[in-house]
């Protein structure tokens, strides 16, 4: 029998086991099996409302899918009292600070980008009835000047944001 002499190591070879090392190392850590989401939520919608959210869950950089959730626990948090975390676990009374349920509202800033199925339907709708002459006395307006009547009292009964306002009531101010 020949002996074999032993391999010598080289840097090299070192170099290579100290990336096997890492590459066991590397990625992310195992998370805690609590934060997996298990629940599905499948919900029939218009194509309208779909083009909205893919426009601008492509705008943020985030999925469609990630975009509703934050839509929905970022609403539940502000609007209907819930502690909500990012991913919608129910956070303790302990653990929870009020800023939580705000602490977003700069992380996704409104796009100053115009809807593009906005203009579709706006462009479709004028090539199809917007040409049309609207029947004033169809309406209750029988000459120009009710006409302009009920559009000065239009004016009136809108409050700052440009929003109109029940009959009577006055525009809210800041105190």
């Amino acid at each position: 029998m020949v002996k074999k002499k032993p391999k010598k190591i080289g840097l090299d070879d070192l170099r290579r086991a100290v990336q096997a090392v890492r590459a066991t190392e590397l990625g992310r850590r195992y998370g805690d099996p609590g934060d997996v989401r298990t629940m599905r939520l499948a919900q029939r919608v218009h194509p309208h409302l779909m083009a909205v959210l893919d426009q601008r869950s492509r705008e943020y950089g985030i999925t469609r899918s990630q975009f509703v959730e934050r839509i929905l626990i970022d609403y539940l948090n502000q609007f209907e009292r819930c502690q909500l975390d990012a991913i919608g676990r129910w956070v303790v009374q302990a653990d929870w600070n009020p800023r939580m349920a705000v602490r977003r509202l700069d992380q996704l800033p409104t796009s100053s980008k115009e809807i593009e199925i906005g203009k579709q339907v706006e462009k479709e709708w004028l090539e199809t009835q917007g040409n049309k002459e609207i029947d004033l006395r169809s309406l209750g307006i029988e000459s120009p000047e009710a006409l302009e009547k009920v559009i000065a009292e239009m004016r009136l009964r809108r409050d700052s944001s440009g929003h109109l306002l029940p009959a009577g009531r006055r525009p809210r101010t800041r105190k």
